[in-house]
């Protein structure tokens, strides 16, 4: 996708190669993401609860409430600003931790378009798993215990399948699109193909 958008010829084994290249730090990236999240939610709700618990009463509950809601809302706000970390190492060869503060520089001040577009992500994965693998269910109910969760794997694997390059591919896009408007990346293509060679 990022070849495509910056007009550059690409085939099949240069992006293997280049993916193959940055798969290590692509899963350890998206390791610490999910660490650093789990555990600020784990936190969160932990302290919350104990608050809650120790003050009891109507109290307690109002703040447990404030805490699932913060919770929440952490949650989001550190997934959408590092939701860039596998383009910014993929793209612009980062390592792993760079990739985090190159994320949240390019997020911050477009965190609300990041939102939007992270949720209309969400719902078309939640259309492409959820319709087709309940539409599987419905019809493999009379099939024996193998064929059937069998079946519905396999459609869940098919809809993955289809979905992950639609998620990557936007956010690429998205990436661009930050640059663009933080760092006026499109003049700086402009005028590299206009220098002379």
């Amino acid at each position: 996708m990022s070849a495509r958008y910056l007009g550059r010829p690409i085939t099949v084994d240069t992006a293997f190669r280049r993916a193959f290249a940055c798969y290590l730090r692509v899963v350890a990236s998206y390791t610490l993401l999910v660490i650093a999240l789990v555990g600020a939610a784990f936190g969160t709700l932990l302290l919350g609860g104990l608050l809650a618990a120790v003050i009891g009463g109507p109290t307690g509950v109002l703040i447990a409430v404030v805490t699932f809601v913060l919770t929440i809302a952490a949650f989001i706000w550190l997934g959408v600003t590092w939701a860039l970390v596998a383009q910014a190492i993929v793209i612009e060869d980062t390592g792993v931790w760079r990739s985090f503060g190159r994320s949240r520089g390019l997020v911050s001040g477009s965190r609300w378009r990041v939102i939007g577009i992270t949720l209309l992500l969400t719902l078309i994965e939640s259309v492409l798993f959820t319709v087709p693998s309940t539409f599987v269910s419905v019809l493999t109910t009379p099939l024996p215990a193998p064929v059937g969760p069998a079946l519905s794997e396999l459609v869940s694997a098919l809809a993955q399948t289809a979905y992950f390059p639609v998620q990557f591919g936007t956010l690429t896009l998205l990436y661009y699109d930050l640059r663009v408007r933080k760092e006026g990346f499109d003049l700086s293509l402009a005028a590299e193909q206009l220098a002379p060679a």
